[in-house]
Parts: structure tokens; sequence; C-alpha cells
């Protein structure tokens, strides 16, 4: 069966995008020459490719199959066309990483600053998401690789290489937490506490309890639940609640006294790792930065 390999182009960026718009911005064709382009390739193959719930643009398993097969073809045409365009030595390309806000703030500018050192002309792409949407995006090539906390378990596909660790710590707002004789009375004081957490099930705040108290309260106090630290940080300050936080992006704010800490005998070290896709189409300047990110985070002392 021959295939016309614009119609096949068109459905690899539908794909990709989940959008007929989106895909046909990217090609530089109208939405209408997409939508036909779809229509011709269903009639070719026999079979539909996408089905419409609800205004949302989902593959059937034979779209599934299809791009499978034309995955690799269509990214290694793509890494060809790369490799000549770098073959008068500067190595140009697009890097897309994806990362938690609180890490972007604090690491993402000096590693893009230093890699374009060597690379000046290497263009990065930032995607700010939890731990899910990261995952998703890896898995449809949307992402090179990602950074990740540990609290998600990930398909077998993705690897994952521990390179940064960081401590983090209760805060609130100044003069906040209440002297404590003993961690039993700390506790009690800590169970009625409203909580700003990341996640619904506050795994990091269940982490840093167990590992204080060997135990998790039964059930947490939830004032609000914000993916980004900047936001945290801020309600905070405002007596939103408390939170955990990692400790050196709110050093200088205890500094000032804008905010304390809970004082502990020791800190909860939380590692964060660099999450990619294992495949084999790859560009090499994603390996190059890959591994360069890896050594360069894994030469920080601990935070």
């Amino acid at each position: 069966m021959d295939f016309d390999l614009n119609k096949l182009k068109v459905f690899y960026y539908v794909y990709q995008t989940k959008s007929p718009t989106k895909a046909a911005k990217k090609l530089y064709i109208t939405q209408s020459g997409v939508s036909q382009h779809i229509k011709a390739l269903e009639q070719r193959i026999g079979a539909t490719l996408f089905s419409r719930d609800k205004k949302l643009l989902r593959p059937t398993s034979i779209g599934h199959e299809l791009y499978k097969t034309t995955q690799e073809y269509f990214a290694t045409l793509e890494n060809f066309a790369q490799n000549l365009r770098n073959i008068d030595g500067a190595v140009k390309a697009t890097i897309k990483i994806g990362t938690p806000s609180g890490f972007s703030i604090a690491m993402i500018s000096k590693l893009v600053a230093e890699f374009q050192k060597n690379y000046p002309d290497i263009t990065f792409i930032i995607e700010h998401g939890n731990p899910q949407e990261l995952e998703a995006m890896l898995l449809e090539d949307n992402l090179d690789f990602a950074f990740t906390d540990p609290y998600v378990t990930f398909s077998n596909d993705i690897k994952q290489v521990p390179v940064f660790c960081e401590h983090v710590a209760l805060i609130g707002p100044p003069n906040h937490f209440k002297d404590y004789k003993d961690q039993n009375e700390l506790f009690d004081q800590l169970v009625v506490e409203k909580f700003i957490v990341y996640k619904e099930d506050a795994p990091i705040t269940k982490s840093w309890f167990k590992f204080h108290f060997d135990k998790i309260p039964k059930s947490l106090v939830i004032a609000a639940r914000v993916l980004q630290t900047p936001t945290i940080i801020q309600m905070v300050k405002m007596g939103v609640g408390v939170a955990i936080v990692p400790r050196y992006l709110v050093d200088n704010c205890v500094a000032k006294k804008e905010l304390c800490y809970l004082e502990t005998k020791a800190q909860l070290a939380n590692t964060i790792n660099l999450t990619y896709r294992e495949k084999n189409h790859s560009l090499r300047i994603v390996e190059i930065c890959r591994e360069f990110f890896i050594n360069y985070l894994k030469s920080f002392p601990e935070r």
C-alpha cells in the first residue's frame, strides 16, 4: 500500500499536538487542509485514526499503531536534517526541558548559561508541570528530558538519574512556631496546623513527618494546594498556612525575618532526578546536554 508522505506528516503532527489547529500552525497550512489530509488518509487506510469526545481529539488504536510506525521515520528524518544544518560546524538545535517551578528558578538559568558557553546557538524551551504531566510529555516526545522528584513511579521506559540533593524545611510566618518540651508535644502542635501542599496526597509533607517523628498524621488540614514554590512561599508570608519547601529557596527570607524555620536536629533531604525516555533517535547534542547537566549538578554540594 502506497502512502502520501505529506498526509503522514500531517497525521504525525496532529497526533503529537492533539489539535488540528496546532498542527496547522506547525505545518503552515490551514486547519481545513489538515482535516482534508486526515480524512484522505483514513479513506486510504480504511480505518478511523482519531475520535472526538467533547471536542477533544483522541487517537484510536489504529491511530496509535500508525504513530508508532511513523514516529521513528520522521524522527530519523529530523535528525538527518539537523545534521545537515550543522555541517558547517555550528551546532544549532532546540532542546526541550521539563521542570517543577521551584527547581527551575534555582538552577535552570545557571545550567543553560553554562551550557551555552560552549554551544551558543542552542535554543532551550522550558516547560513547567507536575510529574504526571512531565511523564506524558516525555512519552509523547514533547520533552527531551525533565527534572522530577522521587515521589512518583514512572513507566518502564523512563529512566531516572539522581543529580541533586536539596534539604527541605517546615516554614511559617515570623515567630510562628511555639516552644516545645519534646517530640510528642511538637507533633501535637503540628497536626493542627494548616498546611500548604504541592499535591493532593501531600507526599513530601508526609515524608517530613515520617522522617522526624517516625509516624504520619491520620489527616492533615490543607489550607491550599499549589504547584509553584514561589506562590507557596508568598502564601506562607501572608499567614495562609505553613509549608515544606527547599531550604535554600527561603534562606534570604528567613534572614530578613519575613519567614521562620521550625528548627530540627536533622534535615530531610529530597533527591532531584534527571528523567528521560530511553530511545534511539535522540539528537547527539541532546545527549551531550543531558550528560553535561548530570555532571554539572552532581558537582554541587547538597543544599
